[in-house]
């Protein structure tokens, strides 16, 4: 291996587990790793093709029980090579913090960020962690389900449809 290739590794696998951890902001536990492991073990979730480029894939650990925290871990990966990204995030009404609600987090670089935060199922249903986050100005929102019991998924009830100026139909979605 070339003295290059060397360091090249070697900066890899430090910053592989540095950056995550520098990344900042929020009460939940940063989990630092190398880019290969970042979607090893965890869901991924729908995104839109014209989105803001940040990939957010989640895992729950445990069978998650009413009244009981339950670890929920999220994977973002996406940021842009020299760019700044930020994730912050909402419960719905069945979900609650176990701990005080994390704050905005700050992604920076191309290394993956692993974050793990604790929610409690207030009763039995699905509940959902929403997860948004925002990179050269552009928002994406995601929904992390939380189900407890045997419910099955079903689609939330979203605004009304509303014609825009051009004719497009859109349902607006508001983002916090």
């Amino acid at each position: 291996m070339t003295p290059i290739a060397k360091t090249t590794l070697v900066l890899t696998l430090v910053l592989g587990v540095w950056l995550p951890a520098a990344a900042g902001g929020g009460n939940g536990a940063l989990v630092g790793e190398s880019g290969a492991s970042a979607a090893k073990g965890l869901q991924a979730t729908p995104a839109k093709p014209n989105g803001n480029g940040i990939v957010v894939r989640y895992s729950i650990e445990n069978v998650p029980e009413a009244g009981k925290a339950v670890q929920v871990e999220l994977a973002f990966s996406g940021v842009a090579d020299g760019a700044t990204a930020t994730a912050w995030f909402t419960l719905d009404a069945g979900l609650a913090w176990a701990a005080a609600a994390p704050a905005e987090l700050t992604l920076r670089g191309k290394a993956p960020v692993r974050l793990q935060l604790a929610v409690v199922p207030l009763s039995e249903g699905i509940a959902y962690l929403n997860v948004f986050t925002r990179q050269a100005g552009a928002d994406s929102a995601t929904a992390v389900p939380v189900r407890v019991g045997k419910a099955t998924p079903h689609l939330r009830q979203p605004g009304a449809l509303k014609a825009m100026p051009d004719g497009d139909k859109v349902i607006s979605v508001p983002v916090p």
